[in-house]
């Protein structure tokens, strides 16, 4: 029977993956409303979009400062491909981008390291469960700047093992200018240590004063400063500049106490293993004295570990590293792991006995826990749960018995199993995301107060919060205004509801309805009339809709 199970498994595992991972990542795309970062991305790119100005960024008609705008025209891009603003259309960057880290580094690595490694390494990736079970369905701007960051490093790996200066320097600095104005500084700080360790450690320190060195800055400085010099044409570029820059430091030691930087010195491996599971816990049981033989022996895993080690520094001293700023070196310590897995001994046909026994138990959880599910209390309010669990039950079940049948395809069984596990996800615990969701409601609210409103004008009324900036290492300091309460769901469900922007404004003028935070509202001594109050259950406040009598 063995014998027969592999070659099955192998026939049909491309197609069987493929199917399985385009629903998990497609069927529930459009199922939780927008959260945490999704609808500030969103509100920008509409209100671009709806002004046609794409030099200067805008919420609520006020100037943005935090993030540049590339990633806002893929966005209007993107709205203008599939004519629509639903919240999937938000989501598509992460998922194609997610696709495309996993395609190219199956490209790169096989020509490096040959098919069985970069097979492995890519399915590593798109398996790691902090990226297919968080990240792969949040319409954020981190997979897609892990994208551009990922193909600025490879390009710097790729052309210096070719000592192709040219292409180095130009194309590498290229991408940094596209990340420069995608999220900012951390571009040039991947830029700066990747080269001083490659060009240091490997000898070559004159070349980093190659002529092609000073063109490709140069094409970084025309790119980045190019499009500073016309934002100026329309708004002071200086508080922007500033502002970037201070977003990338706050985070860091600069702005951290001694005693959260000591702390995150400790935590921040639990950070790589959140991201890095399971793999991170599996890989390690293959090492054999003999892959660190083979790994001295083989260039581009010398490259990789020297791009890790001197990147994932800055990170591990920052007290403010989140999951979510690491993406773009999970395909690096994959393809080690995949390197690991495949030269794990002469004799490829055994796992070593805890690696299997951990997968056996990890699949043996979700089968045991199928038939029990419905019973929970919270679970059972999920609709449809027997029949969902049960289908998860056996869908579990026969992974289990594949995997115990396989002899050399166990690992690509287990990838399956993950898979499914990422499918029973959107099943049952979207749902219970999304009831607690409801709690705060925001497409309702907007829903009732827009049939309120109709077309007359509406602003949005804030208390606005006044804050200074001082730069890194300097003594200037910049001030800023900000609105005080301002719930981007909100913003983006009304500015996509009424097509023109919801603009901020206090002033006091009769006729026109204001959305304010109650505190807000109750402040303002003129009298008022209330057509609509709701409260966001999470965050806490309480909103009113009203006009100035």
């Amino acid at each position: 029977m063995n014998q027969s199970i592999d070659p099955l498994i192998k026939k049909y595992f491309w197609r069987v993956f493929f199917l399985l991972l385009t629903f998990a990542l497609f069927s529930h795309l459009d199922y939780l409303p927008l959260k945490f970062e999704e609808p500030r991305r969103g509100v920008v790119a509409l209100e671009m979009e709806m002004t046609g100005n794409y030099l200067t960024p805008t919420i609520n008609g006020e100037y943005y400062y935090n993030k540049p705008p590339i990633f806002n025209w893929l966005l209007v891009a993107l709205f203008k491909t599939f004519s629509s603003y639903e919240d999937w259309v938000l989501r598509i960057p992460t998922v194609l981008s997610f696709l495309l880290i996993a395609f190219i580094n199956y490209k790169v690595v096989r020509k490096k390291l040959g098919d069985q490694v970069a097979v492995l390494s890519s399915l590593f990736f798109i398996t790691s469960t902090d990226l297919l079970f968080y990240f792969s369905f949040q319409g954020e701007i981190d997979m897609f700047y892990s994208l551009l960051v990922y193909l600025q490093v490879i390009t710097i790996l790729w052309f210096f093992e070719k000592e192709n200066y040219r292409a180095l320097f130009l194309l590498s600095y290229f991408l940094v200018a596209v990340g420069v104005l995608t999220k900012g500084i951390p571009s040039m700080a991947f830029q700066g240590f990747t080269l001083l360790a490659f060009f240091i450690y490997h000898r070559r320190f004159k070349q980093l004063f190659n002529i092609w060195h000073f063109v490709g800055f140069g094409l970084f400085v025309s790119i980045v400063g190019g499009y500073f010099y016309l934002y100026n044409q329309q708004n002071d570029a200086i508080p922007y500049m500033a502002r970037l820059l201070t977003e990338s430091t706050n985070r860091t030691v600069v702005e951290k106490s001694f005693f959260e930087s000591i702390i995150h010195l400790f935590t921040f491996p639990l950070i790589l293993l959140d991201i890095l599971a399971p793999w991170l816990i599996i890989a390690p049981l293959f090492i054999t004295s003999s892959i660190f033989t083979k790994a001295k022996q083989s260039q581009w895993i010398g490259y990789i570990v020297l791009f890790f080690v001197s990147n994932i520094i800055i990170y591990w001293i920052s007290p403010g590293s989140r999951d979510r700023y690491l993406y773009m070196f999970v395909p690096f310590v994959t393809t080690l792991f995949a390197f690991v897995v495949c030269n794990y001994s002469l004799d490829k046909t055994k796992m070593p006995k805890l690696a299997n026994g951990l997968l056996i138990f990890l699949i043996g959880i979700f089968v045991v826990a199928m038939p029990v599910l419905p019973f929970v209390p919270l679970v059972s309010t999920v609709s449809g749960i027997s029949v969902v669990t049960g289908v998860l039950f056996v869908l579990f079940i026969g992974l289990l018995f594949l995997y115990l049948k396989a002899n050399t395809q166990k690992i690509f069984v287990f990838i399956l199993f993950v898979v499914v596990a990422r499918i029973g996800f959107n099943f049952i615990v979207m749902p219970l995301r999304l009831e607690d969701e409801h709690r705060d409601n925001y497409k309702l609210h907007v829903t009732n107060m827009l049939e309120i409103v109709g077309n007359q004008p509406f602003s949005l009324h804030s208390k606005i919060e006044y804050s200074e900036k001082k730069l890194p290492l300097s003594t200037t300091i910049i001030p800023y205004q900000e609105m005080a309460y301002n719930p981007f769901q909100l913003t983006y469900y009304i500015e996509k509801g009424r097509k023109k922007i919801f603009e901020f404004s206090n002033e006091k003028r009769k006729g026109v309805f204001y959305l304010s935070e109650k505190a807000f509202y109750e402040a303002q001594p003129e009298n008022k009339t209330t057509f609509y109050e709701f409260h966001l259950g999470k965050r806490g406040f309480d909103f009113v809709l009203f006009q100035y009598e």
